[in-house]
Parts: C-alpha cells; structure tokens; sequence
C-alpha cells in the first residue's frame, strides 16, 4: 500500500508501510536499510543524513518490478547414433538441432519486466538438456528464449537480470563462462519465430543443475 501523498503522516504510516520494531524512531527507514528498500517506488527515501516524514509522501515499499516466473515442467527426448539427449523445463516451441519440436510444459506466467519495472518480457523456453551420453562433446546445457530481438546483447544488458533461479539453486547465469563446453554470452536472434537464445554448454562435471522433468515451478530472477 502507498503511503499518502498529502495530508497527515505519522509514524505509524511508516510503520504500516515499512514495518519495525518499537521504540519506533526515524532512523530505522533509512533507505537500503533492513526495512525501506531500495528501488525506485522509494525514490524519495533518503539513504542517510536528515530523514522527516515528509521524504515518505507517495512512496511504497512495493517492489517496482516482476522478477518471477511460473510454469509446469516437461520432458523430452531425442536420440541419434550413439547419443540420446533428454530436454526437461519449459519450451513452448523451440526446434532444436535435429529439426524436432520439443514442446515441453506450459507456462503460466510467462513475463517479467526489468529492474526498473519499465520494461516487459516474455519467455518462451526455459530448459536444460542433459547430454551427458554424448560420445563427443558431453554436457549439461541450459537455454533461455525470450520473444523479440535482442540480437548481440548479454542477457543481463536486456533484461537487467544476471541469474535465474528456483529457490536458492541457480540454473542461469549469464555471466558464466569458465570451464565451460561453449557459451553464447549475446543472444543470437531467430527471425523465423522473432525470439533471442541464451544458451550455455556445460562440461558434465561443472554445475548442471537439472531443471524438473514435471510438477510446478516458480523461478526467480535476481543479480
């Protein structure tokens, strides 16, 4: 809830908002404190010096953007000579090599917007494919789509977002590039389905976090 933007102001108006513990004082909503959190719906906020109750007018502790998604997992699989290839998450269309379509689960809630809140994006394919039978080049990779044309650019420089998450275990991370098998840093863009790829080829013996075969998930985007 916004805390108003005229009119009489206490105390207790940042505490409704903000929350703390009592004696209350002025001091506890510093911004980027352990209550007021920094981001731009506390603009106003300051992050030390004076602080008064007229800094909270119109501001709200609400985060200003969506750093979640959510979805139910799939699975599939592939198979050529001498390797078979399991695809588990979600794809809602993605052709991979061999020219099948791995459709895999479905989401429910497919956008998340920047750190700002200023821009919105939409998922198509969230997966990792286990590739470990390989005979040549053995992995674990991890792929994340999204709608538009983001040729050339980090996902971290589109979206404002570093890794993705569910819970505390991270299956992205865009900035990763040691011991890998290959990795594309820059999104390569697919007119024909006007969508950008992330992808990361990891050694089989390097972090391969395997997304679900099935069930619900809730990801998270954070830095």
């Amino acid at each position: 809830m916004t805390i108003v933007s005229s009119g009489a102001i206490s105390i207790n108006s940042l505490v409704g908002e903000y929350g703390g513990s009592t004696p209350h004082s002025m001091n506890e909503y510093y911004k980027g404190g352990s209550l007021v959190l920094n981001h731009s719906n506390n603009a106003n906020v300051p992050t030390s010096g004076t602080i008064q109750l007229d800094d909270f007018y119109g501001q709200s502790n609400a985060q200003p953007f969506d750093a979640t998604l959510a979805g139910t997992c799939g699975s599939t699989s592939e198979s050529g000579k001498g390797f078979a290839n399991t695809h588990t998450g979600i794809n809602t269309g993605r052709l991979y090599a061999l020219g099948v379509n791995h459709t895999t689960g479905s989401w429910s809630d497919a956008s998340f917007t920047n750190t700002s809140g200023g821009t919105s994006f939409t998922v198509r394919t969230f997966t990792t494919i286990n590739r470990t039978l390989h005979p040549v080049q053995p992995s674990i990779d991890v792929e994340v789509d999204l709608s538009g044309n983001y040729n050339g650019q980090t996902f971290s420089t589109a979206t404002g977002w570093r890794y993705i998450k569910i819970g505390s275990t991270t299956y992205f991370d865009s900035n990763l590039t040691a011991n890998n098998v290959s990795t594309s840093t820059t999104g390569t863009y697919i007119s024909t389905g006007n969508y950008t790829v992330w992808k990361i080829e990891r050694a089989s013996n390097t972090l391969n976090n395997i997304l679900p075969s099935s069930g619900s998930i809730t990801l998270t985007l954070s830095n």
